[in-house]
């Protein structure tokens, strides 16, 4: 529990035998952040606001892994800088946004964008003419995925995805609209 603003530290230091990761928690579950090197070595530094939050070490690998958590709090005003969402905008344009900043501040905002080919109509059809059903998996949100100048709804049906295995972010179609 956190009683007012402060800067907090966490740092786990395994003995190698596997992988270990950490992850700091909302009270109600929502990940806050997360260190998950390749090591049995990890760290967190944070500020955080007055709360309940938890801590939790994960460990992989078939070997036992002992391990030292450490945790140390200082005073420290968390700042929240409250930003216009220039992502919603941008993703109704058909572009990505990446956040960029140092030090706590969002200091910029990148739009990143795809374009559809121009012989993707095509392809889309030729494929279907040969009896194979066509879907297009993509990482980037529904808004951006359908926006016109990317947009090949009516080419290609839409699918609803899940995470089959979250540790490796595959995704596999559930059913075929």
């Amino acid at each position: 529990m956190v009683g007012a603003d402060s800067r907090v530290n966490f740092e786990i230091a395994g003995d190698g035998a596997s992988d270990l990761d950490l992850h700091l928690y909302r009270s109600d579950g929502t990940v806050i952040t997360k260190s998950t090197s390749y090591t049995s070595d990890e760290a967190i530094n944070t500020c955080l606001k007055a709360a309940t939050y938890y801590v939790k070490v994960n460990g992989y690998g078939h070997a036992k892994s002992d391990y030292l958590l450490w945790y140390d709090k200082t005073a420290e005003a968390c700042n929240t800088t409250c930003t216009d969402d220039a992502a919603e905008a941008l993703e109704l344009q058909g572009r990505t946004a990446v956040f960029a900043g140092w030090d706590g501040e969002v200091r910029g905002v990148l739009a990143v964008a795809d374009t559809v080919a121009e012989n993707a109509a095509e392809t889309v059809a030729a494929l279907r003419g040969m009896g194979l059903r066509v879907a297009m998996i993509t990482g980037d949100a529904r808004a951006v995925a359908g926006t016109p100048n990317r947009s090949i709804t009516g080419w290609v049906q839409w699918c609803p995805v899940r995470i089959a295995t979250p540790s490796l972010s595959t995704m596999v179609p559930t059913s075929w609209a």
